[in-house]
């Protein structure tokens, strides 16, 4: 529905039909650079690494959305959109759906990449980390894992100042890291993560 002067007005959008592939690599992105407006049905994915702004702006043109480059990413008003992510949560509580870790490996891959190119970082050793302040979407990212045949271990870390170009921040939540193991699929339990606890019982 929108206004059409003092009086509501319904307008009847049809189903878009969107080649899984595609979607997956946007769903994937939306999870880690992306949010939802509060008002205004906005959709908005955030990235300001140049070579991976060039890899999620192929991905964006793929869509039936207009998609509008900004300063620090894109932004898209469209009611459909934003009403399919919004459910999906905020930084906080983003996670999966159950739909989409039931894919086939081949598809799990895709979305993951994609997940990595906005939150992931590869280190000089050849695996990848995933890092996220959703506790739920860290768990998800395991499962994945698990799926594609690969170990990842979630490591909580405490809250820390960052820094984003020039701007300095301070955190206030905790961050998850998943540590995508590929070669040795045996987990461990790193030191860091242990401690001593009164036990009874």
């Amino acid at each position: 529905f929108h206004y059409g002067g003092k009086t509501l007005a319904e307008k009847q959008s049809p189903p878009l039909y969107i080649p899984m592939d595609d979607w997956l690599n946007f769903i994937g992105i939306w999870l880690a650079e992306g949010s939802t407006s509060k008002e205004s049905y906005g959709v908005h994915v955030a990235q300001i690494n140049t070579k991976k702004a060039e890899a999620i702006d192929r991905i964006i043109k793929r869509l039936p959305f207009r998609f509008k480059k900004i300063k620090d990413g894109w932004k898209c008003y469209n009611k459909q959109l934003w009403m399919y992510l919004r459910p999906l949560g905020m930084a906080l509580t983003k996670y999966v759906p159950w739909e989409y870790k039931e894919l086939s490996p081949r598809q799990l891959s895709i979305l993951f990449d994609a997940m990595c190119l906005g939150d992931g970082n590869l280190q000089k050793t050849g695996f990848r980390i995933y890092y996220t302040v959703s506790k739920k979407l860290a768990d998800d990212v395991q499962e994945i894992l698990l799926k594609l045949g690969r170990v990842g271990i979630v490591k909580e870390r405490p809250a820390r100042q960052g820094a984003i170009g020039n701007r300095l921040f301070k955190i206030t939540h905790p961050c998850f890291e998943v540590i995508e193991r590929i070669k040795k699929t045996v987990a461990w339990l790193d030191r860091r993560d242990m401690k001593m606890v009164s036990y009874s019982g």
